[in-house]
C-alpha cells in the first residue's frame, strides 16, 4: 500500500496527494456501503471540517486546503460499523 492508504474491514480508502499543497482527495471503495461522517482536525483536536458521507460503493470527494496552515491534521471516517483515521500533512 502506498502513503494514505487504507485497507479495512472491507473498505479501501486512499487520500491523496499527500503531503497536500491546494487540495487533496478522499478516494473510498467499499462493499457493504454505509452512511457516515468525515471530519478533519488539527493536532489540536479542533474540527476543521465536518462533512456527511453518503452510502455507496465508490465515492471520491475533493477537499481544499485554502483554510488550513501548513501542518500535520487527521482525516476520520466514521460509520455506525466502523471507524478509520488517516494522517494528512500539509505544506
Amino acid at each position: 500500500m502506498g502513503i494514505g492508504e487504507v485497507n479495512n474491514n472491507n473498505l479501501k480508502i486512499a487520500l491523496y496527494p499527500n503531503p497536500a499543497g491546494n487540495y487533496f482527495t478522499l478516494s473510498m471503495e467499499s462493499e457493504k456501503p454505509q452512511a457516515g461522517v468525515i471530519e478533519i482536525s488539527d493536532m489540536t483536536g479542533r474540527i476543521i471540517c465536518n462533512k456527511p458521507l453518503h452510502a455507496a460503493n465508490q465515492q471520491q470527494l475533493h477537499f481544499t486546503t485554502k483554510a488550513m496552515s501548513s501542518g500535520i491534521y487527521l482525516v476520520h471516517i466514521i460509520t455506525p460499523a466502523s471507524q478509520h483515521h488517516c494522517k494528512l500533512i500539509v505544506r
